[in-house]
């Protein structure tokens, strides 16, 4: 768990090093990144919950899959942080 952002910060470190990117522009990457994700799953807490525990009691099955909503939700998030990436990165 706690390796992830570490790691994060490393592949920013290294890909604004080989790609020439500034400091700033990798760290608004980064940041987009970062935030995207918990964005995506803003307001479904109930539902990741209760899948979670069924998952744990019961293991993975077609019953406990996430929501349609909730996959369009995540979907939309990644693809709109992958558009803020390359409009930052463009602007570099």
């Amino acid at each position: 768990m706690f390796l992830g952002p570490v790691i994060g910060i490393v592949v920013t470190a290294l890909s604004s090093l080989v790609k020439n990117f500034s400091p700033e522009v990798a760290l608004a990457l980064y940041s987009a990144a970062i935030v995207g994700f918990p964005l995506g799953c803003l307001g479904r807490r109930k539902e990741l919950r209760e899948k979670t525990l069924d998952m744990a009691e019961n293991g993975q099955s077609a019953k406990n899959a996430w929501s349609k909503g909730l996959q369009q939700q995540l979907v939309v998030v990644i693809i709109v942080v992958a558009l803020v990436g390359s409009w930052l990165s463009m602007a570099s």
